[in-house]
């Protein structure tokens, strides 16, 4: 596989990708509690607000936006981000599941940070919710192994090279593999109606990353488990495999006497490049403008991008707007069937211009506030789980293949 010795040049290797499973680095050393790896506290080490009051006051919903850029901009981050960064989970070793911080039964997980809601929340309120179920992610070691600050592992690859398409272990990576021709898996679901292939389905844990309203539904597979979070994403998670399938058919009919490994290789080489072209050369220039690149020396030559671009990445959410307008846009003219899968890459796709964006600012609409809070409700009401997010989330079942 390709190994980047930097984000420049790259050496065949029979081992993984860039190193994953390491700590992330710190660009600033946190303030904590006397004990080892506690949560950060204030100066004086007393403890934080609470962070649900603090968003609820500091992030209001202004109702401005900005037309300069569209919401693909922002899914352009977030797909890079988890091209970049996949903070290691805490999972329950027997389900996989994460623990409960609110309504477990036994004693609590060492890892949780359940945060307390105020009986005034103006959407919590509405669901009798007074926990907000929050994990603390895995403690990773430092490189020097001393005792300090805590740091997370990061679980993918930390260099922009396709890991969401291709997976950050040998093991994903071969699973989302044709093993013919260079090719990647793909569901031929309306091959007959003259549409390009789907993504496969996930088949395997199916309940990670994915609301299943239905055990017979499930979601796409892709190099990341985030890949259906939401629509846009994965309709890019989608574009990038085809691109990949077809770099490889061209590959093949200039080179037929290429193996599958060296059409797979050279595909996924240039599809990274392609990558790091549109982020470098578009996508940073709007999110950050070419004067502060230059003052900063963000080229791709630069070994502290990666960390950079990651933690820039974050506020990219605020920027988005109301839920209702991404539905709105993203139906207009568009039968149900055809919104979700049939037209993958093509009203989906386009609809995104026309979706506007938040101004940079502390604004947040109340649909971000909002969104991918799973709200727990107490054990004693008839619905368990009320998902905020629930319509956004693609999901494809056996009639649709």
């Amino acid at each position: 596989m390709f190994c980047y010795k930097d984000l420049k040049n790259t050496v065949l290797l029979s081992r993984p990708l860039p190193p994953h499973l390491k700590p992330n680095g710190l660009v600033w050393h946190t303030i904590a509690f006397s004990g080892v790896g506690e949560p950060r506290a204030s100066r004086r080490g007393f403890p934080l607000p609470n962070p649900r009051s603090v968003s609820a006051h500091v992030h209001r919903d202004g109702g401005l936006h900005d037309h300069t850029v569209t919401l693909l901009f922002v899914v352009w981050g977030q797909l890079l981000d988890h091209d970049l960064t996949f903070t290691a989970e805490t999972r329950d070793p027997m389900t996989l599941k994460e623990p409960d911080c609110c309504f477990g039964l036994g004693p609590r997980h060492s890892n949780c940070l359940a945060v307390k809601l105020p009986p005034q929340d103006q959407f919590f309120r509405n669901y009798q919710q007074t926990c907000m179920n929050l994990l603390r992610s895995l403690a990773g070691v430092s490189d020097d192994c001393r005792l300090g600050p805590r740091v997370q592992i990061n679980t993918v690859t930390s260099y922009i090279d396709g890991s969401m398409v291709y997976g950050s272990n040998v093991k994903m990576a071969d699973n989302l593999r044709l093993l013919q021709g260079g090719l990647m898996r793909t569901l031929p679901v309306f091959k007959d109606l003259g549409l390009s292939n789907m993504l496969p389905l996930k088949l395997d844990h199916p309940d990670d990353g994915c609301i299943r309203t239905d055990k017979d539904i499930y979601c796409f597979l892709a190099g990341d488990s985030r890949g259906n979070e939401q629509i846009v994403l994965t309709v890019l998670q989608t574009m990038l495999v085809r691109q990949h399938n077809i770099l490889a058919t061209q590959l093949y009919n200039i080179n037929p006497h290429w193996d599958d490994e060296k059409l797979y290789q050279e595909s996924r080489h240039i599809l990274a490049a392609l990558l790091q072209h549109i982020t470098f050369t578009e996508f940073l220039p709007l999110l950050l403008g070419k004067n502060t690149m230059q003052e900063y020396k963000l080229n791709p030559s630069n070994e502290s991008v990666p960390l950079l671009v990651s933690v820039a990445l974050c506020f990219l959410v605020s920027l988005l707007g109301s839920i209702d307008d991404v539905i709105l846009a993203s139906t207009l003219g568009v039968s149900p069937l055809t919104r979700f899968v049939g037209s993958l890459g093509s009203p989906v796709k386009s609809s995104v211009q026309f979706i506007s964006l938040s101004r940079v600012g502390d604004s947040l609409v109340q649909s971000t506030l909002e969104l991918f809070q799973v709200v727990t409700l107490s054990p004693n009401l008839s619905h368990k789980r009320v998902a905020s997010d629930e319509r956004l989330v693609p999901i494809a079942g056996p009639e649709y293949g």
